[in-house]
């Protein structure tokens, strides 16, 4: 699929319409990525560190577990005020699948009690329009599509999922850095040749999509949106 003005935006737009269910699909792999990490983070790296120094395990538990419900906070507050989360009723959802993987992965109470404590904190952040959202996250699958075609060559369908991770890498780590990406990716959508497309198929207008990604940079965890984007990119080029 090549999103250019020079495709039928009835293909385009059922395209968009059809990857946008593998888009929120790949962000829900990018979230459990996210908490996977930093629970090493915080139990692994943090814990040692914080033992070395000599610190009674009571004062080395509080602070760890202070440090992960920070972070699941910043993960969850980038969830709800980006408009990720269709509804209320979605989010209580996913609150309830979250605290269902942390009884089942045997979290001790005190992990337990802080991604209550996160999410907690997480529901008094406003629901971001969902539309807006979808929207940007339409064009953001244009951009990266088009994007990673001008890229590394695919190591194709054989590769393990490890070699298709590091080729979806390699293909976006030049635009890694937020505000580059941000750049690059306002390039693409403002261009002559696409705008006309992309006012079209998108439903919102460019204008306000741009204006919500300025918003989401300021967040700590904007980086989920880069991953939700490897993680999508592999399946799209597979399934064209």
């Amino acid at each position: 699929m090549v999103a250019t003005n020079g495709t039928d935006e009835g293909v385009l737009r059922s395209w968009l319409d059809q990857e946008y269910g593998h888009w929120a699909a790949a962000l829900s792999m990018a979230l459990d990525d996210a908490v996977e990490h930093l629970q090493a983070l915080c139990f692994d790296d943090a814990w040692n560190e914080l033992a070395a120094d000599g610190l009674a395990e009571a004062e080395t538990n509080e602070r760890v577990l202070t440090l992960y419900a920070d972070g699941l906070s910043d993960l969850f507050r980038f969830m709800r005020v980006s408009g990720a989360i269709d509804d209320e009723l979605a989010w209580s959802a996913l609150k309830a699948n979250l605290r269902r993987d942390s009884i089942a992965a045997g979290a001790g109470s005190g992990a337990q009690e802080a991604l209550d404590d996160s999410l907690y904190a997480a529901d008094s952040v406003t629901l971001g329009a969902h539309d807006l959202y979808r929207a940007w996250a339409r064009a953001l699958m244009l951009f990266i599509f088009h994007y990673a075609a001008n890229g590394p060559i695919y190591p194709g369908l054989r590769a393990d999922e490890q070699e298709k991770l590091e080729w979806a890498y390699q293909a976006l780590q030049p635009i890694e850095d937020h505000e580059q990406f941000h750049e690059a990716f306002t390039d693409y959508i403002e261009d002559a040749g696409v705008l006309p497309v992309a006012s079209a198929v998108l439903a919102q207008p460019v204008v306000a999509i741009l204006a919500l990604e300025r918003e989401l940079m300021r967040e700590a965890r904007f980086d989920l949106t880069l991953n939700t984007a490897l993680r999508w990119l592999i399946g799209a080029v597979e399934r064209s």
